[in-house]
């Protein structure tokens, strides 16, 4: 009898930290509008309040086109319902410049760029431009701290006639639009930025940031930016990469430090991304010795204790062996494999991710279908925006 209570309790503490395949909404918004095969495009997603926001721009640079023509902002709810949109302008001192970041909080629109901030308010229904600020790191990323307070971050081995630092937060104030505090830390394996990973992210005054990717170490920042736990949690299989290969890659820089730090990669193990399911809760995407055809994912929850490991080496299979499809729900999750990738959180027990390509499922049973369907509905010109979306715990 004891065996088999002890038994229930463990299968019911692994249940209450798996992931579940939900369903997928049809957002109703054209692909097309918001994303491009060609490699230029980007969508910004960001999410607070209870809705989500949507900006597409095909192209990385703010080209003349996007300067004269009216942009969209799409607003969405959480059951994918398209509730509003909202049109801006790029100012004409923006032509030029890459697009880094975009985020929709308490009507105002900000947008980086490598150089500049512009800050928009909405008056009547649109966006109008009311500050610019310099961009002083070359931030790239925006994240919303609290209701007046977002987070700009850089994690970037910049060449250094470019700029030396190479990991940069600051708080900015919503409503003063300053800098209130900015930081420097450290992280080892900087040279791995070169693969766009999500190193930062934040969720509800709580700061995640992956200051050493080579040995699962994560910190975990108040917001104000002051240290509150440290994650370190030992991994069977984990591969360290050495000093000395390290220091290697290091030695150079631009392109002869990607090629060194792609040579390495298959032999060791890291951090690729870290992702806030809740304020008490993070998803670590990693990978171990080899390339990213297989990734696994932890969820770990931050208690009074510190931390807690609640589900680990969780698998997730990019391709197919013999003609059938390995992972089931974890297959879903392969997006946030991608540079930029985003987790939009929208309950406690519940997330989404953006599906460029919708096709309606709503069972696990499916899945194996609704891959094979995205890929031979890849040309179709009336493909729209998905949500797929995950229950956990």
């Amino acid at each position: 009898m004891r065996a088999i209570i002890i038994a229930l309790l463990l299968l019911s503490f692994n249940t209450r930290a798996q992931v579940k395949f939900i369903e997928t909404i049809n957002t109703g918004i054209p692909s097309g509008e918001l994303y491009n095969n060609i490699g230029n495009s980007r969508i910004f997603t960001s999410y607070n309040n209870d809705s989500i926001y949507l900006y597409g721009s095909l192209s990385r640079l703010i080209e003349k086109d996007m300067v004269s023509s009216p942009q969209t902002v799409y607003v969405i709810s959480k059951d994918g319902r398209t509730n509003a949109l909202y049109h801006f302008k790029f100012p004409e001192s923006s032509k030029g410049q890459s697009l880094s970041a975009v985020c929709v909080l308490h009507e105002k629109l900000i947008i980086l760029t490598f150089k500049d901030v512009y800050v928009y308010t909405k008056q009547q229904g649109e966006f109008v431009l009311f500050k610019k600020l310099d961009n002083k790191y070359k931030f790239d990323r925006i994240n919303v701290l609290n209701d007046s307070t977002l987070l700009f971050s850089v994690t970037y081995i910049f060449h250094p006639k470019s700029q030396k630092e190479k990991c940069v937060l600051s708080t900015v104030n919503l409503r003063t639009l300053d800098y209130e505090k900015t930081v420097f830390p450290t992280i080892n394996g900087i040279v791995y930025s070169f693969f766009s990973p999500t190193w930062v992210t934040a969720n509800n005054n709580r700061i995640a940031l992956v200051d050493d990717p080579m040995n699962y170490k994560i910190q975990i920042l108040d917001s104000k930016l002051e240290k509150e736990i440290s994650i370190e949690p030992k991994i069977n299989d984990w591969k360290t990469i050495s000093n000395d290969t390290l220091d290697y890659i290091m030695q150079t820089s631009g392109k002869d430090a990607l090629d060194r730090a792609q040579k390495s990669d298959v032999n060791i193990s890291r951090i690729l991304s870290v992702f806030f399911l809740n304020k008490d809760h993070l998803l670590v995407l990693y990978k171990l010795k080899g390339v990213y055809k297989d990734c696994y994912f932890d969820i770990i929850e931050l208690n009074k204790k510190g931390y807690t490991v609640i589900s680990e080496k969780n698998l997730m299979r990019k391709e197919y062996d013999d003609g059938e499809l390995i992972g089931g729900t974890n297959f879903l999750l392969n997006p946030i494999k991608d540079s930029h990738a985003e987790i939009i959180p929208l309950s406690d027990t519940e997330f989404a991710l953006r599906n460029t390509n919708y096709l309606k499922t709503n069972s696990d049973e499916n899945i194996g279908d609704y891959y094979r369907n995205v890929a031979e509905n890849r040309a179709n010109e009336n493909k729209t925006i998905g949500l797929v979306k995950f229950r956990w715990k």
